[in-house]
């Protein structure tokens, strides 16, 4: 069975996600092979500076046909009242990176906290953002070897920060 599908951007400017900017097109068909009901729809999302300053968001509309009604699309809240909850779903993207839990306010090995600065030392380091502020723990080791890397990188490559004071990271990366 063929499954259509249509995107809509946000009427918003400063929120609209447009397409080959920020995502690649998203294919008007989508196949949902017999004796299933499952379907993937890869979305390619594409991280653009302007990400870093405002969210980006679109929808992904599953069209309406003989498959794909209405009807099965109502739901009743708390108070009996009915409401639609449609074939669609709204991508928001965005550069929201956070203080890992670990983090101290002045980190031995990575100094004080930025944007900037996680993002360097992920990228760096080839950690990804999921395990950066994830909950397991990275071992101290690991965390001095980051630390000194870039650190050793900055040396050769000054990075300012966004205050316009040069990046450093802290006293276990110096020397």
């Amino acid at each position: 069975m063929i499954v259509r599908l249509r995107t809509e951007l946000c009427d918003t400017d400063s929120l609209r996600a447009e397409v080959d900017e920020d995502f690649k097109a998203i294919p008007s068909e989508l196949i949902l092979k017999a004796d299933t009901n499952v379907a993937v729809l890869d979305v390619v999302l594409m991280r653009t500076e302007e990400l870093a300053k405002h969210n980006r968001m679109f929808t992904i509309v599953i069209e309406e046909d003989s498959w794909f009604d209405s009807e099965y699309n109502w739901r009743k809240d708390s108070d009996g009242n009915p409401y639609f909850i449609g074939h669609s779903m709204t991508v928001i993207m965005t550069e929201d990176f956070p203080k890992p839990w670990w983090w101290k306010d002045d980190d031995p090995n990575f100094g004080f906290w930025s944007y900037k600065k996680a993002d360097l030392i992920c990228s760096l380091c080839d950690i990804s953002r999921t395990e950066f502020v994830g909950n397991e723990v990275i071992p101290d080791y690991k965390l001095r070897y980051y630390g000194k890397k870039v650190q050793r990188y900055l040396n050769e490559n000054p990075v300012y920060e966004d205050d316009g004071t040069l990046m450093t990271m802290g006293k276990n990366a110096q020397g």
